[in-house]
């Protein structure tokens, strides 16, 4: 077994699912911005009024803090993966290769 090799696929997993887990938050705040944009700029034209704006840009930063709530527990279940397989290593088993560990987050997470 080479130590160097099994911290390097560790590296290499933590590195794609905190990618992932920032890519997620990316996106929720995205849609967060462009969805209170949006709605703004429809009160703007008349469309909408501004207190039925003001119940949707609270429902939408709901939503938003649910979803930062699930991706945080998310990200806890990786870290606790990641944490596993480094406990794994240190006690000298060989890691599966990465593809192997990349469907092992399929199954478990």
């Amino acid at each position: 077994m080479n130590r160097d090799i099994e911290i390097l696929k560790i590296q290499v997993l933590a590195d794609y699912y905190h990618n992932k887990s920032n890519s997620a938050l990316s996106f929720m705040l995205t849609a967060l911005i462009t969805l209170a944009i949006t709605f703004m700029a429809l009160v703007y034209e008349g469309h909408l009024s501004l207190p039925v704006y003001y119940i949707l840009l609270v429902a939408i930063i709901g939503f938003f803090f649910y979803g930062l709530h699930t991706l945080n527990k998310q990200y806890s279940k990786y870290l606790d993966k990641i944490d596993d397989l480094l406990r794994r290593v240190e006690n000298g088993e060989v890691l599966p290769s990465l593809k192997e560990l990349r469907g092992l987050e399929k199954e478990k997470v």
